[in-house]
């Protein structure tokens, strides 16, 4: 009865998003900011600022952010190839390389108890600067002068953002916190970021002295700021890591009742229950998340672990799907998806809520089973059809079309791809090829370079390198 209820609601959910996601969505990269004044003991805080003003704009479901370490790296990389020299205009240059709309510039100024904090955002595609925002207060006041910022970051896309929207919901506060309690929180965030969305961290067994590290953190804030519910938050975090559960239950208890309204902290919660083997009380909770975000895909992520946990397969591939419409960039859920899909002998349409999701999984499984052919592309032409802010269907139909010679629409077809995942080594691996072989030399290597440096596994190195050779 339950996946019953279930498939009818995902089912509706999957009908309103074609209209959700009808046009594409704004790519935004943001540069390091920098850090003016202060003195060493303020240091931190442009690339505190940097990494806070990515996380607001990321909740933003109309605007995609570009990976602070993945952008990084592809910095780097134009570093090297432009003798060692990264400017504004190198950093523009980048942005296009990978289908980035707007460059956001910033930095922040401490002074006293008072900080400034500015930024420019750069159109890639003219090069002209679209808007200058600035905020300024109290330094005991950081977190909601961010968030200041980032509403009229967004504000000067010129599209009707949730982050807008969102501005009268209910928030804990986050005022009057001290520059010390603030430097800690940004310890703790570094040490956490590497923890799963849902279960442990592989590492766990020797990362126990960071994770106690963290605790001690959060312990220090708490002392000075006993209101802070992100303190107690990352030590529940830190203490799930450790396997210290009852200690983590008491301490997401107390992050509730600071922030009941806080979506991260019943994610927590929903983890909490799923490593303690409460799976039917994490999906209750997961789908009343599901009522409430919807375009959350994290929670769609968690309904899909639940439900394959329970051998409800078809249930969880609706899951996953749901979960990559809203955001196609999570790897744990194609991971998750190609998983269930390869322990099937086939599909049913008549087990999913509807024939358009079935087309969905027929497209996913074809193309797990058999790669990039004709009728992985005649799928992906009628996925794309459907749910158009997919980037796997423009990859499979772009690289089927290079291979049928057609290289124009190819070129469109997999920059069209970009604009949704720039991250995907693929997309750049067949692009460069395509570009190198039309004799657009410069992007078309720089393309091939981001594959060889992104790839975890490059396999195919010395067909690269033929074709890097081709521009020498």
């Amino acid at each position: 009865m339950k996946y019953t209820l279930l498939k009818i609601y995902i089912s509706s959910l999957l009908l309103f998003s074609v209209n959700a996601f009808a046009s594409a969505p704004i790519t935004v990269a943001i540069a390091n900011f920098k850090t003016l004044g202060g003195g060493s003991e303020k240091d931190f805080l442009g690339a505190s600022c940097t990494e806070a003003i990515f996380e607001i704009l990321t909740n933003d479901h109309t605007v995609r952010v570009v990976e602070r370490e993945y952008l990084n790296k592809i910095i780097e990389e134009v570093k090297l190839q432009n003798s060692g020299l990264v400017d504004e205009k190198t950093a523009i240059e980048t942005g296009r390389l990978l289908g980035v709309q707007y460059f956001v510039f910033g930095s922040i100024t401490a002074l006293n108890e008072t900080v400034k904090i500015s930024t420019r955002t750069v159109s890639v595609t003219t090069g002209q600067v679209i808007s200058s925002n600035s905020v300024n207060g109290s330094l005991n006041n950081l977190f909601n002068l961010q968030s200041e910022l980032a509403k009229k970051i967004t504000a000067s896309f010129n599209i009707g953002n949730s982050l807008l929207q969102a501005s009268n919901n209910p928030k804990a506060d986050l005022s009057d916190i001290p520059i010390q309690v603030y430097n800690k929180l940004d310890k703790v965030k570094a040490l956490a970021k590497t923890f799963p969305i849902f279960g442990l961290d592989p590492a766990r067994a020797r990362k126990k002295a960071e994770y106690q590290n963290g605790i001690n953190y959060c312990d220090e804030m708490i002392e000075t700021s006993p209101k802070l519910y992100l303190a107690y938050y990352y030590k529940a975090q830190f203490l799930l890591q450790l396997e210290n559960n009852e200690e983590a239950e008491a301490a997401i208890k107390i992050a509730k009742k600071l922030n009941s309204s806080d979506l991260d902290i019943m994610l927590l919660n929903a983890n909490y229950l799923m490593i303690n083997n409460e799976d039917n009380k994490a999906l209750d909770l997961l789908t009343f998340l599901s009522n409430k975000y919807p375009e959350d895909a994290r929670v769609w992520y968690g309904i899909a672990k639940t439900q394959a946990s329970a051998l409800n397969n078809h249930a969880a591939i609706e899951a996953c799907i749901n979960a990559l419409i809203y955001t196609p960039k999570i790897p744990q859920v194609e991971k998750l998806l190609q998983t269930v899909l390869g322990g099937m002998q086939g599909i049913s349409a008549s087990q999913f809520s509807s024939n358009d999701v079935y087309v969905f999984a027929q497209f996913y499984k074809t193309f797990f089973d058999y790669g990039v052919s004709k009728t992985t592309a005649d799928l992906a032409k009628q996925v794309n059809q459907l749910w158009p802010a997919m980037y796997l269907p423009y990859y499979v139909m772009g690289t089927y079309q290079a291979n049928l010679n057609k290289t124009e629409l190819a070129e469109i077809l997999l920059n069209d791809g970009l604009k949704y995942n720039n991250t995907y080594p693929y997309l750049h691996r067949e692009l460069g090829k395509l570009l190198v072989n039309n004799k657009k030399c410069k992007d078309g290597k720089m393309h091939l370079t981001i594959y060889m440096r992104t790839e975890t596994s490059v396999d195919d190195y010395d067909q690269i390198q033929k074709y890097l050779n081709k521009c020498n």
